[in-house]
């Protein structure tokens, strides 16, 4: 087992023991996608989907949200139809999550999706982005998905130490750990 795979399956014990919404294969996966860098192929390979919260509080997207069914999620919808995301990619600078070599690998909110390039033959393969699709942004998280794992690790570190120590009530975090994914995945506190 790789190392990332074996780091993977740490974050799924941890988040499985919590009441969260979480699902690990049950059997070896048979859609992961090629040419995927080896931090994301291990979440492949673990993570059927992962959310931060109870099923009947995350929506699929408040929270961390990660993966749809085992696979990326649908960027077409995220943007409104093959026009829109078209405007999408026009009107951003580049590198932005319109192109074809980015795919949308989670959510945080209804409004907020992370995404990864897929393209080796980018210069911009494996770096994450993310967007905020009603406010149009669309900005540089971290230049490889090694970092964002890591930083996916101290999230789960983070939210299970919340879940451990502070009072949680109807899925809302004390005062110290809310926006915790915000505050670790995209701005990459420690």
């Amino acid at each position: 087992m790789s190392d990332w795979k074996s780091r993977a399956e740490a974050m799924a014990e941890k988040l499985l023991a919590m009441s969260w919404d979480c699902h690990k294969h049950e059997a070896p996966p048979t859609r992961i996608p090629a040419h995927l860098p080896p931090s994301l192929e291990a979440l492949f390979q673990v993570a059927g989907e992962w959310h931060s919260k109870p099923a009947s509080e995350h929506y699929n997207v408040f929270g961390l949200n990660l993966f749809s069914n085992g696979g990326f999620v649908e960027k077409l919808q995220l943007f409104g139809d093959e026009e829109c995301m078209e405007q999408w990619r026009n009107e951003h600078p580049e590198p932005n999550c319109g192109g074809p070599d980015w795919e949308c690998f989670g959510a945080i909110s209804e409004y907020s999706y992370l995404f990864v390039n897929t393209n080796t033959t980018s210069p911009h393969y494996a770096a994450v982005r993310h967007i905020v699709n009603n406010c149009n942004e669309d900005d540089h998280v971290t230049d490889d998905f090694d970092a964002f794992f890591e930083r996916l690790e101290r999230l789960v570190d983070g939210l299970a130490a919340c879940e451990e120590n502070c009072v949680v009530e109807e899925g809302y975090y004390c005062e110290q750990h809310e926006s915790l994914e915000h505050r670790i995945l995209l701005e990459g506190e420690e």
